[in-house]
């Protein structure tokens, strides 16, 4: 947030999640174009964001992590700005917390489902509702009519089905009503695909994003191996098989478990090996 300008407080950042989409954009750029040293290192990078969002940004009350004071985290269930010597509850453009959880949610894209998990997601859909109510009836709420829209995208990752009600009847207005107020990244159209293509919530969200490339390292030739099917050597592998039995999940490899990655990683659903795997 503070870029190169010099702060008492040092070097602070405002919105995680528009870091994370940078390191998610280098992944399916490097996928794009076959470079999977650039897609696997951005990949690693983008871990890294979305493990420091759920760790410095989300404020989730739980028996493992409680990173803030007792004073700070009853009252904040987001981090608006971390940085180096403090830490602060709003933005520098608004004081209500959904300016706070939705600049650090936006944009909404696939990554959306990843970054945004467990508790915490529906503790944000619901302390960013009730803040928009608050505001309804106060002078600055025409300035918060774009957010409203951006709300109905943190909706429908927790309630598609409302999302996308509510988004239908902005688009219900005739001629003596005023037009909804959209964000400029935003239009009807591109608001009810998102909320027609999210995926009901699973019970147990994993908490890494498999990010699986198929890069043709995959596939190998082992000329001197015989291959499980009967077919002659010389056919073409898969890496992730394996005649060695091995445990999936990921409580079952020390570095995975040390994450706190739930689910499978060695291998994951792509069917790719987590690096953390043993």
């Amino acid at each position: 947030a503070s870029a190169l300008s010099p702060r008492a407080d040092g070097k602070s950042q405002k919105s995680v999640s528009e870091a994370s989409h940078c390191y998610y954009a280098v992944t399916l750029l490097g996928g794009v174009f076959g470079d999977w040293d650039l897609a696997s290192w951005a990949r690693f990078l983008l871990g890294l964001e979305v493990q420091a969002a759920r760790t410095y940004w989300h404020v989730v009350h739980t028996d493992i992590v409680n990173l803030y004071p007792r004073i700070f985290a009853e009252h904040n269930s987001i981090v608006a700005v971390v940085g180096a010597a403090d830490l602060h509850a709003t933005t520098w453009f608004g004081s209500s917390p959904a300016l706070a959880h939705l600049v650090n949610a936006l944009p909404f894209t696939p990554l959306t489902e990843a970054l945004l998990v467990g508790p915490y997601v529906q503790i944000a859909q619901r302390d960013v509702e009730a803040a928009l109510d608050v505001q309804q009836d106060h002078q600055d709420d025409e300035d918060l009519a774009p957010w409203r829209s951006l709300y109905l995208q943190l909706l429908a990752v927790v309630d598609p089905d409302k999302a996308r009600r509510r988004v239908l009847e902005m688009g219900l207005h005739d001629g003596s009503t005023a037009p909804p107020v959209l964000d400029t990244t935003q239009s009807l159209g591109a608001m009810l695909y998102w909320t027609n293509t999210r995926p009901k919530p699973p019970p147990d969200a994993p908490i890494l994003l498999p990010l699986y490339l198929a890069s043709t390292e995959n596939d190998e030739v082992n000329p001197g191996a015989e291959s499980q099917a009967g077919e002659p050597p010389g056919t073409p592998q898969n890496k992730t098989t394996t005649t060695t039995a091995k445990s999936a999940a990921c409580d079952d490899h020390l570095k995975c478990r040390n994450l706190g990655i739930t689910g499978d990683c060695c291998p994951a659903p792509g069917g790719v090996d987590l690096w953390c795997c043993d």
